[in-house]
């Protein structure tokens, strides 16, 4: 800390997170994060976890002969930052083509200091049009595996590339960095449908002005960004879709694919009655046990209703409803149901809404059953 040879031994140091307003010579509606006293040769010491964060602080010193404080600002040399960087040199790679594609893991951190990553600007090149992306996303990659789960949070997005091989500005909601952490980050490319398969994609962030990153104190202050640019992806191939193994990569360790009696098509790991082909086609989790009373149907306004949730990526699953008074014997809805609506939840699934034609009979008994149909043979489990 700095030395103050003009304030007698014994006077007392206390460090702000802020003092853009002095009011009697004492930081106020902000908070004291360290104290000392000045030692002899006018030394003084603070340390701890509280002053870590902060891109500039602030103290006062009530002096030990006359009990009078002032203010001082409180230089320090410890050139916070915010890094983003990746593993290793580009390459290339292959990726299955899906509606919304990973294509670019790399790191996000913050030097000496609370940081915000505001935007970050990427571009585009590769034989895939870019102009056909509509969405870019960036999540927390919590696991550092690679793979888009229900555990990563989405961080901020961008509604795509304006022309092929053009920029996109992704605007984060979620980009704040601790002081010395290093994040996992993941980019995808969201697409109208899957892509054909041999085109190449490569994103990059090409140079430090593509990054707007500030310090959370103070408020707003421009955040130093590096070490070097471009930061480059792979040169990616999109390669055949395979989403139900996708799923289950993104939900079993690699111990559990090995075993069908946990990750098989039809084995039930949480025990709720719902295999996990079935799982995977109604975009839910098959490791937290979900009721199966979210798939009851109702009465509402006179009508037989029925509301049931499904993935949007689950492209080897079919879907069947049907009728039936007795559970033995199916009858077609054709004439009796119909689907209303099929509401975007934004979160991968889809809410399917289904109605009668007409009201219903209140003392008759009517059971509706979803039938969902994959490849044959399916993985046993159970």
């Amino acid at each position: 800390m700095p030395s103050l040879n003009e304030i007698p031994v014994g006077s007392t140091i206390q460090v702000f997170d802020d003092a853009s307003v002095i009011l009697g010579g004492t930081p106020q509606g902000y908070n004291l994060i360290g104290e000392a006293k000045v030692l002899t040769g006018g030394e003084w010491f603070v340390s701890g976890p509280g002053l870590l964060g902060f891109a500039k602080l602030t103290m006062t010193a009530t002096r030990s002969d006359t009990g009078s404080t002032s203010m001082f600002g409180l230089d320090i040399d410890y050139n916070p930052a915010v890094s983003v960087t990746r593993e290793g040199m580009p390459g290339t790679g292959s990726v299955a083509s899906s509606q919304e594609i990973p294509v670019f893991p790399f790191k996000a951190g913050s030097v000496n200091a609370d940081s915000f990553i505001n935007e970050i600007t990427f571009a585009s090149s590769g034989s895939l049009d870019d102009s056909t992306i509509t969405g870019v996303k960036v999540y927390r990659d919590v696991d550092g595996n690679g793979l888009i789960t229900s555990a990563d949070p989405l961080l901020g997005e961008s509604s795509g590339f304006a022309s092929d091989n053009g920029t996109s500005t992704v605007v984060f909601t979620e980009g704040q960095l601790a002081g010395n952490e290093t994040q996992d980050w993941l980019t995808t490319v969201v697409l109208p449908m899957a892509p054909s398969e041999g085109q190449t994609i490569q994103l990059s962030i090409v140079e430090k002005a593509s990054v707007d990153a500030s310090h959370v104190f103070p408020i707003g202050t421009a955040a130093e960004v590096g070490p070097a640019f471009p930061v480059t992806s792979d040169l990616l191939t999109l390669s055949a879709s395979d989403s139900l193994q996708d799923w289950k990569e993104a939900n079993f360790t690699e111990q559990d694919l090995l075993d069908d009696q946990i990750s098989g098509d039809l084995a039930d790991p949480d025990m709720d009655g719902i295999p996990n082909f079935a799982e995977y086609a109604l975009g839910l989790n098959p490791k937290i046990a979900k009721s199966m009373a979210y798939l009851y149907p109702r009465i509402e306004g006179g009508k037989f209703v029925w509301e049931y949730t499904r993935s949007t990526t689950a492209d080897q699953a079919s879907f069947q409803i049907t009728a039936s008074t007795d559970l033995t014997s199916t009858m077609s809805v054709t004439g009796l149901f119909q689907e209303v609506s099929v509401t975007d939840n934004e979160d991968g699934t889809e809410t399917v809404r289904i109605e009668s034609v007409s009201t219903v009979d209140t003392n008759s008994v009517l059971f509706l059953i979803l039938k969902i149909t994959g490849p044959e043979p399916m993985q046993q489990g159970g």
